[in-house]
């Protein structure tokens, strides 16, 4: 077949009532790596543990990154979300389409674009690069969700959407693909699972809030649904309720105002809330190792790396803990860097350095260990020139990349020798 090669949609009605017979139990968790991915970026904020932290960055580092300069510059871009990296291509979805594109020179690989009709069809979300190699992207459409998966080479493509269901929010996580799994009836109710574990995410009839996660490590998932936070043990089904193949969460937390995505590190699981407060829990029994309050507001999800949690502020201020805690059950910041403009995501730290995108437009990178004064001022400030951050930045394998909010897809690199 063409490069469209592609599965019609999948029209079964799922009636949420009967969902529990369709429940498989959870699969045995594995671990997978592979040499090829040495060098990428295959999820938003790099990892299943959201961390946004990619140790893997050698070429770009604190005492080269005020050098870089503009490698190139796609317009007509407007992704959505975090692109993603593997094999020297660069992977977005806008909404519309999926394109690839080469990441030494950025030119045009492929794009291609599902063919449902425009009252059937709502886009094309969130690539990840899944254990098979492919790139699948989240389908949404009229009446209810599915998946793309394109062959990162050709661009081939199959897809598959469901009648009330679909997937959001997925993490890879050595061989398995975890997703938040939706299902509904007419009228009701709304189901939220952990997939492919059986966990009960949610089932009211409106959903408690806005819905983040899974972040992921060892045999702990963590989702953020509302204004609470929902951990699940990947390894067995504790606290099981009455209907099959369900599971409770291990523990839960509630907090103030709307949980941001969890990260998830070593032993514990960072979350931010919308009302500026910062906590850590153990992974374990969900006991809270320490907490704090930014007085500046929390807009993103933090970063964890280094022993470092980076919180990016809504007044244009990086603050950095220790993420061991302070001896107290209350913690002060450990250093603050000066963005200038507030951050638009979640930072990413690269090898020793800190990154963020900004509301005016920039890309600005720090020392992640920190500076010798009370608030560190950047290393590199670029404007790339077109409206506020809107995608990433990353960065891998030397080249950091951003998307703005007038459809640019911006690579920065070291200068080429000579």
């Amino acid at each position: 077949m063409s490069a469209r090669e592609r599965t019609r949609p999948s029209r079964s009605v799922f009636a949420a009532l009967a969902l529990p017979l369709l429940l498989s139990p959870g699969a045995a968790l594995h671990v997978a790596s592979s040499p090829a991915l040495a060098a990428s970026w295959k999820q938003p904020a790099f990892s299943a543990s959201r961390s946004s932290f990619n140790p893997r960055e050698t070429t770009i580092d604190a005492g080269n990154v005020a050098s870089l300069v503009e490698r190139w510059r796609v317009a007509g871009v407007f992704t959505k979300g975090s692109p993603v990296v593997a094999n020297g291509r660069v992977f977005v979805a806008n909404g519309d389409e999926m394109i690839a594109l080469a990441l030494d020179d950025g030119a045009e690989l492929w794009r291609e674009s599902l063919p449902l009709s425009p009252g059937e069809c709502c886009g094309l979300y969130d690539p990840v690069l899944t254990p098979d190699g492919m790139v699948t992207a989240e389908v949404g459409w009229i009446g209810g969700g599915g998946t793309a998966v394109f062959d990162p080479a050709t661009g081939v493509f199959t897809y598959d959407v469901t009648f009330h269901g679909g997937d959001i929010n997925r993490a890879v996580h050595g061989g398995t693909v975890f997703s938040i799994r939706f299902f509904y009836g007419s009228g009701g109710p709304f189901i939220y699972l952990l997939a492919p574990y059986p966990g009960l995410v949610d089932s009211d009839f409106v959903s408690s809030g806005p819905l983040s996660g899974p972040a992921v490590r060892g045999a702990r998932a963590f989702v953020a649904v509302g204004t609470a936070l929902r951990t699940f043990d990947l390894t067995s089904c504790p606290d099981p309720i009455p209907s099959p193949g369900w599971c409770r969460p291990l523990w839960t937390k509630s907090l103030p105002e709307q949980v941001l995505t969890p990260v998830a590190f070593r032993s514990s699981v960072a979350v931010a809330a919308r009302d500026g407060s910062l906590h850590v829990y153990d992974a374990a029994n969900g006991d809270l190792s320490w907490s704090a309050t930014v007085g500046a507001g929390i807009g993103y999800a933090p970063a964890v790396a280094r022993r470092r949690i980076f919180v990016p502020t809504e007044r244009g201020v990086l603050v950095a803990f220790d993420s061991r805690g302070c001896g107290a059950a209350t913690c002060a910041p450990v250093e603050r860097f000066r963005l200038g403009s507030p951050a638009t995501g979640q930072p990413v730290v690269a090898g020793d350095v800190l990154y963020a995108g900004t509301k005016d437009g920039r890309i600005v990178a720090f020392p992640a260990g920190g500076c010798t004064g009370p608030a560190c001022d950047p290393l590199l400030d670029a404007d790339l020139g077109g409206g506020a951050i809107v995608a990433g930045p990353i960065a891998v394998d030397g080249t950091v990349i951003a998307g703005t909010a007038d459809g640019h897809l911006v690579a920065y690199g070291l200068p080429t020798p000579g």
